[in-house]
C-alpha cells in the first residue's frame, strides 16, 4: 500500500468519524429529530416470507437517553394481519428490558410515541405479524407501509423541564 492512498484512507475514516459525531450531537442536541425513513411491502403465507420494492435510509440503532420520546409516524395499508412497530433496549436480558410495541391491524396513518425509561442503546424495528383484527385462524400477513422514524425531547432534569412556562 502506498503512503497516500493511506493517508487517503485516514482521512475518509477521520471524515466519517466527524459526520457520525456531528449527527448524534445534532440528534441529542435536538435539531435534528428524524433518524430514517423505510418503505416496503412483506407478506407471509404459511412457511414463505416475502419483501418487494423496499427501500430504507437511517439509522436503527441509536442511544437514547431517559426522558427521550421516541417516535415512529407511519401510512400503513393492511391487508392481512398487522403492521409491528418497535423499540427496545439492546443487551437488556429477554423479557426484562424496555421493549415498546405498537400494532396496526387497520390500514391508516399515525403516530406511537414511545418515552424513553432509561438511557441506553435502542433499536427500532418494524415487521408483519400474523396477529390482527382478521377472526380466521390463518397465518398470514399482508402489508405495505411508509415509516419515518426518530427522537425528540430533551432528558428530564434538564433547564427546559425545571422551568415550567405556565407560571404566572
Amino acid at each position: 500500500m502506498s503512503i497516500k492512498a493511506g493517508k487517503l484512507s485516514l482521512e475518509l475514516i477521520a471524515l466519517g468519524a466527524a459526520g457520525a459525531f456531528f449527527l448524534f450531537g445534532a440528534v441529542q442536541g435536538g435539531l435534528i429529530e428524524t433518524l430514517g425513513f423505510e418503505r416496503d411491502t412483506k407478506r407471509f403465507h404459511t412457511f414463505v416470507s416475502t419483501k418487494s420494492g423496499g427501500f430504507g435510509l437511517g439509522l436503527k440503532y441509536f442511544y437514547l437517553r431517559e426522558g427521550q420520546v421516541a417516535f415512529v409516524d407511519y401510512d400503513a395499508e393492511v391487508r392481512q394481519g398487522s403492521l409491528r412497530l418497535g423499540l427496545h433496549k439492546m443487551g437488556a436480558p429477554v423479557g426484562k428490558g424496555p421493549h415498546f410495541v405498537h400494532q396496526v391491524a387497520q390500514s391508516g396513518s399515525g403516530r406511537a410515541e414511545f418515552t424513553i425509561p432509561e438511557s441506553g442503546i435502542y433499536k427500532f424495528y418494524f415487521n408483519g405479524s400474523v396477529l390482527g383484527d382478521d377472526t380466521s385462524d390463518s397465518a398470514v400477513y399482508d402489508v405495505s407501509y411508509e415509516i419515518l422514524w426518530g427522537v425528540r425531547g430533551a432528558p428530564s432534569g434538564t433547564a427546559t423541564a425545571a422551568y415550567p412556562s405556565d407560571q404566572g
